[in-house]
């Protein structure tokens, strides 16, 4: 897998191809290594030096055209750290990151066998598998950062609102309870801090994506300890305030608008027709076109599909990293109107999303609405708590096994209906609004009650 110094993989064509900083990393475990080579290019002049566990195996100078080196390792080994260093990197134009040397392929030789080591597997996309270390990991550098870092991450991330801060320092005493709402914004915290010294009730709604390193900071582990509930939206996020940061965990969940689905006329029909999709198996993702949704995961998913059974991957949502999807690929549609999307819901066969990180995953009970079979990642908490596997969808470790999933959902139309059939009967049972809005009333009576009963 990739260590260290990569930057996320982008689509150029066919080609998949990865960037690297100034140092980058290639973990490797098997028997009888003896080589490791890449296809590479830089578009600047360049050197870069290359070692194998500390040991300098080689030096080139990359082209600017793709080309081929090879190295050989020391002896052969069954461990291999690779580590590329290069002489500089630069920053493009509007590009804020430190760029040196392009990558599209990886190999390595073990005998008399070449293997790949695959552009996709990362160590962050390897930590999913094992929360534990993953949340340790987190933690560990949340705890270790200075304080003044949070305040800076704060005043970059926004937004900023003085005199909200002020109005709620001078009047939070005129309120029966204070909501501080989504990390990563900083006013969450203030709204904690700033009912705490009023000694007025203080409830938290985080939003959080757990497994992303944004919403793991000191300043957010105090108000979530400090604050008299923390509403979650999954069962695993409870867990985890509970477990981790002594917070009064209470799961809320996210809430689907009935009367959206009541009154709206689907036409999925005439979505199929306007996109060319009439008599074609259709999946469906909706959501941000950003990596850390792992659309790429669906991508490869959905290629192997094609191989046995021609299917058509349908993407809509806004494009956040500028990356060009395939026509091949997928029909990306990018930012539609919610009418547009609630007749994709009505169109497709299957809902998909591989997201790695999520806070609730509100797509899945939307898909679920229109009465859709859906497929999630395994290693995504809030979604791995949402979605019942065999029940009203399927969780997946790896793009072969979501390819499997598809198909046997393609192949069976019964099975379609009854998963899409049993998620809309557990979305109308917990998560309508009505029925957030009754649980969160119920849990604000009972703090500001014991808030007074604290103070008589």
């Amino acid at each position: 897998m990739l260590g260290r110094g990569w930057y996320f993989e982008e689509q150029i064509g066919s080609l998949v191809q990865r960037w690297i900083g100034k140092k980058a990393e290639i973990f490797i475990r098997d028997e009888n290594i003896t080589e490791i080579g890449f296809t590479t290019q830089s578009p600047w002049n360049n050197v870069a030096q290359v070692f194998c566990n500390n040991e300098k195996i080689g030096e080139f100078s990359p082209s600017a055209e793709l080309k081929y080196y090879e190295f050989s390792l020391p002896e052969p080994t069954s461990k291999a750290r690779i580590e590329i260093v290069l002489k500089r990197t630069k920053r493009p134009l509007r590009d804020l990151r430190k760029l040196g040397m392009i990558f599209t392929d990886i190999v390595y030789k073990t005998g008399d066998e070449v293997k790949k080591v695959p552009l996709h597997r990362h160590y962050i996309n390897e930590l999913y598998s094992d929360p534990e270390a993953l949340f340790n990991w987190l933690e560990k550098r949340a705890n270790a950062r200075p304080e003044k870092f949070g305040r800076y991450f704060d005043r970059c991330r926004g937004p900023l609102s003085p005199s909200l801060e002020k109005f709620l320092k001078n009047h939070a005493r005129d309120f029966d309870l204070i909501l501080g709402h989504n990390f990563p914004f900083p006013i969450s915290c203030k709204a904690v801090s700033a009912g705490n010294q009023a000694g007025v009730p203080t409830a938290l709604l985080p939003l959080a994506h757990l497994e992303d390193d944004y919403y793991h900071w000191k300043h957010y582990y105090n108000a979530l300890k400090t604050a008299d509930i923390t509403f979650s939206l999954s069962d695993f996020s409870k867990d985890i305030f509970r477990s981790r940061f002594e917070a009064n965990a209470h799961t809320l969940g996210g809430g689907i608008d009935t009367e959206e689905f009541a009154k709206k006329e689907f036409h999925g029909d005439r979505f199929r027709k306007e996109h060319n999709l009439t008599g074609i198996p259709m999946i469906l993702f909706v959501g941000r076109k950003s990596y850390p949704k792992r659309y790429n995961a669906l991508i490869r998913a959905v290629r192997i599909v094609n191989q046995t059974r021609p299917c058509k991957l349908v993407m809509i949502g806004p494009d956040e990293n500028g990356q060009p999807v395939d026509p091949k690929d997928a029909l990306y549609l990018g930012k539609q109107e919610r009418g547009a999307i609630l007749d994709a819901y009505d169109a497709c066969d299957v809902f998909a999303m591989l997201s790695a990180s999520e806070s609730f995953g509100i797509v899945f009970t939307e898909a679920w609405m229109r009465e859709k079979p859906v497929i999630g990642y395994k290693h995504c908490g809030a979604i791995a708590s949402l979605i019942d596997h065999g029940e009203n969808g399927f969780l997946c470790e790896t793009e072969q096994e979501a390819a499997g999933k598809i198909l046997r959902l393609l192949d069976d139309p019964v099975l379609c209906k009854r998963l899409g059939a049993s998620g809309k009967q557990k979305t109308l049972s917990r998560f309508t609004w009505k029925k957030i809005a009754e649980k969160a009333k119920t849990h604000y009576e009972e703090i500001i009650e014991k808030k007074k009963s604290s103070t008589r």
